[in-house]
């Protein structure tokens, strides 16, 4: 059997089948046979599984399923030689995370802090976030002792390498999925032969399980009920199938590694000088009367009816951390052009009162947008901020479509006023899909995951027709499919994600976007090139060199420095 036409498949939920992970990988080939490890351990959330292909191509296709969605579950899915690593400084391991917490859960949290390369939960109590740059890694440092959900969480940058691969693919450490797979490519093997008229079958498809048989093959017949090779019957009377020997189980105990972390060597605990510091690029503006909302100059006149105040919608809580204790003073606002200077963004909201800190969201949800985490020094503040959930304003000359809520809720789906589109790629924008469906109704909030792999809900301001709304078949030139809002529509479009995606037409093929994005990026590199000279970033072991010379020092982290 070749190992190359094998393929490993991480986080596989443990009610999952073989038939329905077959299923899942139709589209790439034939899958002779599916085998599952962990799946009695207690101490994992999910189990992984072993698929074999019918050849090395398939294989290959196979690995491109990587971190798509499987029943829920972001599977991770590689050869079985493929040596993968959680990088050390790259990586943080999450500790103490609560049963209940989700790996969108950690994207939605850690996702903040750059770009999120991969997740995996080992055991059920921690989890490993591997991120593009070293940067985000010591940044999202800042959640350790945290709450998430309903546990205080520890974040620590891994200090080794680990590598992402649960499990060996041998004879030795998982003797009974290797022989498993191993007898059914024999068994496959010699009834592709007898399909395609092979006058002789040997037994050289079998050599490396049936090691005890040394007699001639001239003299043996082959069994394919029993996957084996025995005597021809040396008299007419004698019985031409003898007894099979029997095998014990405990030649194919599952041998499991269970040294998932232990040796994870951790850094010292930093102590957080958690005192409130005040990021005041404006004056405040001294008089509450008028509307704050209306110092920004808004849209045309002839669209009135686009502000949504927030007493019109329902939200529904959602699991955070970092910022559990100033939670009722943080808001998060989406929906924000890469075009807009973020000192504008500072600048309008300093209106409403004194800003604690602010976060930069990546765009993940859509690649012309950014989203921001703006935490007040009063609670009071955010509350005014969120009396308007949707607003159209205009920041840097660019108008654009405002959205503001808390940053553990979301909108809740109505499914009377929502619709489910099956996929919509991350360079769509919200305006893109409010033109879509201008003749269905208004399009109030359009609700995607952070790393976009499961269907888009729509939300309009009022109840809207099905029948009309299955009408629209095309979203800015992608053809999507748009069905009434269930949890088993949003179950099958999920599972089809890599299908939808494929089909999707990138920004690069869409000449306005694709000129749009290329002045983004020359505007991003011209301000990082022009303007930011040094950007520091949290070190858990830097120490002052000279204490006894340098006794009053100061460490500032996560510091931009412009001229």
């Amino acid at each position: 059997m070749n190992p190359n036409e094998v393929v490993y498949v991480g986080n596989v939920p443990k009610p999952a089948t073989a038939d329905e992970l077959t299923e899942f990988f139709k589209d790439v080939g034939k899958v002779i046979k599916v085998s599952f490890m962990r799946e009695n351990r207690n101490d994992c959330r999910t189990k992984i599984g072993f698929v074999l292909f019918e050849n090395e191509m398939q294989a290959m296709k196979a690995c491109s399923y990587d971190q798509t969605i499987f029943q829920w579950n972001r599977v991770i899915v590689m050869l079985v030689n493929d040596e993968r690593h959680f990088w050390a400084g790259h990586t943080v391991v999450v500790r103490n995370i609560a049963s209940e917490t989700s790996e969108e859960d950690l994207y939605e949290n850690f996702g903040r802090y750059g770009m999120i390369e991969s997740v995996q939960v080992p055991t059920s109590n921690f989890a490993y976030i591997g991120f593009k740059e070293k940067s985000a890694a010591h940044s999202a440092q800042r959640l350790n002792n945290t709450m998430l959900g309903s546990s205080k969480i520890t974040v620590q940058v891994l200090q080794r390498n680990v590598r992402v691969r649960l499990e060996d693919f041998d004879s030795f450490k998982t003797p009974r999925v290797f022989n498993e797979l191993m007898e059914a490519k024999a068994k496959y093997n010699f009834m592709q032969d007898a399909a395609n008229g092979s006058a002789v079958v040997t037994s050289s498809h079998y050599r490396d399980y049936d090691e005890d048989e040394d007699e001639d093959e001239d003299n043996r017949v082959y069994d394919p009920v029993t996957n084996r090779f025995y005597d021809k019957p040396k008299a007419p009377g004698q019985s031409s199938m003898p007894q099979v020997r029997s095998v014990s189980r405990n030649r194919y105990a599952d041998e499991e590694d269970d040294d998932d972390d232990d040796d994870v060597v951790m850094p010292p605990k930093i102590q957080w000088n958690k005192e409130p510091v005040t990021v005041d690029l404006v004056s405040p503006n001294p008089s509450p009367e008028p509307d704050l909302f209306d110092t920004v100059r808004t849209a045309p006149e002839d669209d009135e009816g686009s502000e949504i105040r927030r007493r019109h919608l329902e939200f529904s809580k959602v699991p955070v951390c970092g910022i559990a204790t100033v939670v009722n003073a943080a808001i998060r606002v989406e929906n924000i052009p890469r075009e807009v200077v973020d000192e504008d963004v500072i600048k309008y909201f300093d209106q409403f009162g004194h800003i604690l800190s602010m976060e930069i969201g990546a765009p993940t949800r859509c690649l012309f947008t950014k989203n921001y985490t703006i935490v007040f020094m009063q609670e009071s503040v955010a509350e005014r901020v969120l009396d308007c959930f949707m607003r159209k304003c205009e920041f840097s000359g660019v108008v654009t479509t405002m959205f503001t809520m808390r940053v553990d809720e979301v909108v809740h789906d109505d499914p009377s006023r929502c619709v489910l589109v099956d996929y919509i790629s991350n360079s769509i924008t919200f305006e893109d899909i409010v033109d879509a469906f201008r003749n269905i109704g208004e399009v109030i909030y359009v609700k995607k995951t952070v790393r976009n792999t499961t269907p888009t809900v729509v939300h309009f301001r009022n109840r809207v027709s099905i029948d009309r709304a299955k009408q629209v078949t095309k979203i800015d030139g992608d053809t999507v499919r748009v069905v009434s809002f269930s949890q088993d529509a949003f179950k099958t479009f999920t599972n089809d994600y890599w299908k939808l995606k494929n089909a999707s037409t990138p920004y690069s093929k869409k000449p306005l976007k694709n000129v749009r994005m290329m002045d983004i990026e020359m505007k991003e590199a011209t301000e990082k090139s022009n303007y930011m000279i040094i950007k520091t970033v949290f070190n858990p072991t830097y120490r002052n060199p000279e204490p006894t010379r340098i006794k009053n020092e100061a460490t500032i982290y996560h510091l931009f420095i412009f001229h």
